[in-house]
């Protein structure tokens, strides 16, 4: 049998306890502790230094990602910190893409005004995060989205109701949030008009002193910032989902990484800088 060559410390046992180094002579010197094996006796590195750099394969971050665009994975060495991106370019269109991105397309037109700073103007929407009638491990059924128009940075909350309290507290958290966390004021709310809010909402943001600006009635998924933001989000938790063959009562989980990695995923819209970096 092969004797160890790194000794750490030595054990004696005395009256039904272990004792370490019971007697200081028979303690190892520190030159045993070095060892090439061993992360023992190397050079301490203070927390406050720089990591070294994460050397990933394209592929793997494509993957991490979410599954993301092949422009935004060539984006992510010059704009992530600590990463190192290996191998060549790869096609980013997989079956798993396939399957994430099945949606129907909507035409919807531009809007007419656009905001010139950060959390000027948000919407809001609900998500259905799991089939109806079932629920994630935490109870969880739906997911209260918000999108900035400017930075297109995301804020989610996995919710087990949507009746008017569970909502108005969660808008009412958010704008609290927002003026706290990011020193900035929202001005106008965007909503496609969710029962759950009832009137609550119309009052809330006329008490508030914000422009409301619901979706015309009778039609279809108008809000083009809020339904595609939500689309994407859907659409990357689901991609994670099923790539890493998770059961659908985890999909509150898919849907908070998927909000994180988008607001750390260069976008084009940004030139490239991800809304990590506008906020």
């Amino acid at each position: 049998m092969r004797q160890p060559s790194n000794v750490i410390a030595q054990l004696e046992y005395n009256g039904g306890h272990w004792l370490i180094d019971a007697e200081p002579s028979r303690r190892p010197p520190l030159s045993l502790l070095h060892s090439p094996l061993s992360t023992f006796g190397t050079s301490y590195r203070p927390s406050y230094a720089p990591k070294p750099a994460n050397v990933v394969n394209r592929r793997a971050a494509y993957q991490i990602w979410g599954h993301l665009g092949r422009k935004a994975v060539d984006q992510l060495e010059s704009n992530v910190t600590s990463i190192q991106l290996t191998g060549d370019h790869i096609d980013c269109l997989c079956q798993t893409c396939t399957e994430a991105r099945m949606t129907h397309i909507i035409s919807r037109r531009l809007a007419e005004s656009r905001a010139q700073r950060p959390f000027y103007r948000i919407a809001i929407d609900l998500i259905y995060i799991i089939p109806i009638g079932e629920e994630c491990i935490d109870g969880s059924k739906y997911a209260a989205h918000s999108i900035d128009e400017y930075s297109k940075w995301h804020e989610i909350a996995t919710i087990k109701r949507k009746d008017k309290p569970t909502l108005t507290r969660w808008f009412m958290a958010l704008i609290r949030r927002i003026q706290r966390v990011y020193d900035a004021d929202v001005v106008a709310i965007q909503c496609d008009n969710e029962k759950g809010f009832g009137n609550d909402l119309i009052n809330t943001t006329e008490e508030l002193r914000m422009l409301y600006e619901p979706a015309p009635p009778s039609t279809k998924e108008p809000n083009r910032l809020i339904k595609r933001a939500g689309g994407v989000l859907t659409q990357r938790a689901r991609a994670m989902r099923i790539h890493a063959h998770l059961p659908k009562n985890l999909s509150h989980k898919m849907y908070r990484t998927a909000a994180y990695i988008l607001n750390r995923t260069p976008t084009e819209a940004l030139g490239w800088k991800t809304p990590y970096e506008i906020v």
